[in-house]
């Protein structure tokens, strides 16, 4: 992925990482690394603080911590014969600050249209 031009993407707020993170849907499962996005907001500014910091990184350099690409995979039952493989479906529990960090970018035009 080619980052994008510096000058033609604005860093995050605080302000809009705190809008996200509020909108996000609460009481989900953690990810790979147990840690909510509820965790999130209830530690507050500094949580924000270094949110904000870590994601403006991001957008400067383009690359995202490596620990975004762990997925926890878990299965969960359907319906049927719970002994038939079939009648589980596979879901993958991201990083919650991987989640937010893509809300910020879908939420904010300039980051959408930036160029790839």
């Amino acid at each position: 992925m080619q980052s994008p031009d510096t000058d033609d993407v604005p860093p995050f707020t605080k302000s809009e990482v705190r809008k996200c993170l509020k909108d996000m849907r609460k009481n989900k499962s953690p990810g790979p690394h147990d840690i909510t996005s509820d965790v999130l907001l209830i530690a507050g500014e500094p949580a924000l603080d270094y949110l904000t910091k870590c994601f403006n990184e991001i957008l400067k350099t383009g690359k995202i911590p490596t620990s975004w690409e762990e997925a926890k995979i878990i299965v969960i039952y359907k319906k049927g014969d719970p002994g038939d493989i079939k009648n589980y479906r596979p879901i993958s529990l991201l990083s919650h600050s991987y989640k937010l960090f893509t809300r910020l970018l879908q939420t904010n035009p300039s980051y959408t249209n930036s160029k790839s």
